[in-house]
């Protein structure tokens, strides 16, 4: 099991970069893997096709639209291959925190909504396309969704 990112609740507005993995069959934490980019805050994660994508999320100061790539075989803490930062036009992929994310087939992964901090939420469904590394806006507005939302 992989833990991405998240924040230190012992901080105020310190969101990590830290990647972590939980060894199921040992019952432990092994040694910490390869950082991202940009540290996150609440992002959601998605793994397709042997690579790991990390969406968006709150950097301690604002939310975030930037993505995260990494090949699951590149996970490991000696690799010397980093997270690719994928940027997305923010008209396209709005910074947004805790979107729910999915596989939509071989190849797409779907972003639904998200929270922008202040009690707002977003009502859109985005894909991103991961052999391009674009994103298509398919439903701009939208029913509420948030992975935490009421």
């Amino acid at each position: 099991m992989i833990v991405i990112a998240g924040e230190d609740c012992t901080k105020s507005n310190n969101s990590l970069s830290v990647v972590s993995c939980f060894n199921l069959a040992r019952n432990i934490w092994s040694s910490k893997l390869r950082s991202l980019n940009e540290a996150r805050g609440n992002p959601s994660a998605c793994s397709i096709q042997g690579h790991v994508f990390v969406f968006g999320g709150w950097n301690g100061g604002r939310a975030i639209n930037t993505i995260e790539k990494i090949s699951q075989v590149d996970l490991k803490p000696d690799s010397a291959i980093p997270w690719q930062l994928i940027n997305v036009p923010p008209n396209v992929f709005p910074a947004r925190q805790n979107p729910a994310v999915a596989p939509l087939n071989d190849t797409e992964i779907v972003i639904l909504g998200g929270y922008l901090g202040d009690n707002r939420y977003l009502s859109d469904v985005v894909v991103f396309d991961t052999t391009t590394s674009q994103c298509r806006q398919v439903l701009s507005n939208g029913p509420k969704f948030n992975s935490w939302s009421n």
